[in-house]
């Protein structure tokens, strides 16, 4: 009898009650970034048209700029946006104003079956270009939390082991420490 309720159970329960919200795969999404230099829009397009395939380009546009591309493999990126003490510059994904007028992009890419990957883009604010990235700081972690901490950020993620990340601006370029 028990195996015949689980079966049940099994059968009639929603996908919609699965661990991930079905609206994370979606083929294509936009993130909007609000600064004082003018507003950015962030575009996560799948080549394919298929939500489900790892394929997502990501470019910028800023006011009066034509699109940026980022130099980023195509991946699942979802939109989300990191746990941090400090609020987002953007609406669907994590943006952190950094001195000289960059804008550092801290996005999620899906790593199913394993927990979500975190991908770095730093931003010139005033002309929408990629500067810089890192396609992979590591994979978050129960309690990876964003802070700021003077003009850099820290958050713990995992590598081939748990451990604490800072991340900053050094001449255009993303410095990233493991400590």
């Amino acid at each position: 009898m028990p195996k015949f309720v689980f079966l049940l159970f099994f059968l009639f329960t929603p996908l919609s009650q699965a661990n991930e919200p079905m609206d994370r795969f979606v083929s294509g999404w936009n993130a909007s970034c609000p600064l004082v230099s003018g507003l950015i829009q962030v575009e996560f397009k799948s080549i394919s048209g298929d939500s489900t395939n790892d394929d997502m380009r990501i470019h910028v546009r800023s006011k009066g700029r034509s699109d940026s591309p980022v130099a980023i493999s195509p991946a699942l990126f979802v939109p989300g946006k990191l746990k941090s003490t400090f609020e987002s510059a953007c609406d669907q994904i994590t943006g952190a104003e950094l001195p000289g007028g960059h804008l550092l992009l801290l996005i999620k890419e899906d790593d199913r079956p394993l927990d979500d990957r975190v991908v770095a883009a730093l931003i010139d604010s005033a002309s929408g270009a990629a500067l810089d990235v890192v396609p992979d700081l590591g994979s978050l972690l129960q309690d990876s939390e964003l802070a700021r901490e003077g003009d850099s950020l820290r958050m713990r993620l995992n590598r081939s082991r748990p451990g604490t990340l800072r991340i900053s601006e050094v001449n255009d370029k993303l410095k990233v420490e493991w400590q």
